[in-house]
């Protein structure tokens, strides 16, 4: 396995990329919300960021943070990482500046370089409450706990995790995490929630043979609208319909006979409204 001394230099793959895109330290810091202080010192070697620093790296840079790990990183649609190529990132021992990682993380994929979440083990360690580090950054987070006892803490909430528990929170709270118990604790960070549109013929009162086109008319009337979004925040529209109406798509079902025109209206401004928003949240982030 690899360790943060020998194999990573990430400090000069981030100084690598900055100079490719042409950018100084003062605009990397603007667009991030790093401070420059701490760039500097994350090239030269003297800070090994948190993975949350490193995530804003990798969006400022248009990469996945296996590229802070590989000297390329593939893209490929199947990647297999042997036990012993995980890199596993520590701070070093006696050292410490702001910023600086308190935690010990694994990037358990380290060669595709396309994909839509970081599956990372993060082993958290026993600190006293007043040792502890906050931090806050765009996104959502979820987390797995392995082994150990986990405590995570907000300015106003307090939650201790058991094996088995899992947490999923929105990232821009301040929070911060440490294991219990005097022992390191361990948890899986990263995942995918796909949701699939599946029709039932006899529940909404359809021939079965009309289960696809069901299907498709709710993508084209909006109703189900097909989009990605990557760390919470950066949203990808992966189809444009030609936006029927909505009452094309429940025309064509029993269960929803019983609808008038007013209701069919009013869920037409609904759904235009969500999908003006959607439209809002794609275009901010492109």
């Amino acid at each position: 396995m690899n360790s943060s001394g020998e194999g990573l230099k990430i400090g000069r793959v981030v100084k690598e990329f900055r100079h490719k895109k042409q950018i100084t330290l003062h605009d990397l810091a603007a667009k991030t919300g790093i401070a420059k202080t701490v760039l500097d010192e994350i090239e030269n070697g003297d800070v090994v960021p948190p993975v949350a620093t490193l995530l804003k790296l990798a969006r400022a840079f248009n990469v996945g943070m296996a590229s802070f790990f590989e000297e390329e990183a593939a893209d490929t649609k199947i990647s297999v990482t042997r036990s012993g190529e995980r890199v596993k990132i520590k701070r070093r021992p006696h050292h410490h500046h702001e910023g600086e990682i308190d935690y010990i993380y694994e990037s358990l994929e380290t060669h595709k370089g396309d994909k839509h979440m970081e599956p990372l083990l993060v082993e958290f360690q026993p600190v006293d409450t007043g040792d502890m580090v906050f931090t806050n950054h765009e996104g959502e987070e979820f987390l797995f706990v392995l082994e150990g006892r986990l405590e995570f803490r907000t300015d106003e909430r307090v939650e201790r995790l058991d094996p088995g528990d899992t947490i999923y929170f929105e990232s821009e709270i301040n929070h911060g995490l440490r294991s219990l118990d005097g022992k390191p604790a361990k948890a899986l960070k990263g995942s995918k929630f796909i949701h699939i549109y599946a029709s039932c013929p006899t529940g909404w009162r359809i021939p079965s043979e009309m289960s696809v086109k069901i299907a498709r008319m709710a993508v084209q009337t909006n109703i189900f609208p097909l989009y990605e979004v990557e760390d919470g925040i950066k949203y990808t529209i992966n189809y444009r319909p030609k936006e029927y109406l909505v009452r094309e798509y429940f025309k064509l079902q029993g269960r929803f006979k019983h609808l008038t025109d007013r209701d069919l209206d009013q869920i037409q401004e609904m759904v235009n409204e969500d999908w003006e928003l959607l439209l809002r949240k794609a275009a901010e982030r492109v």
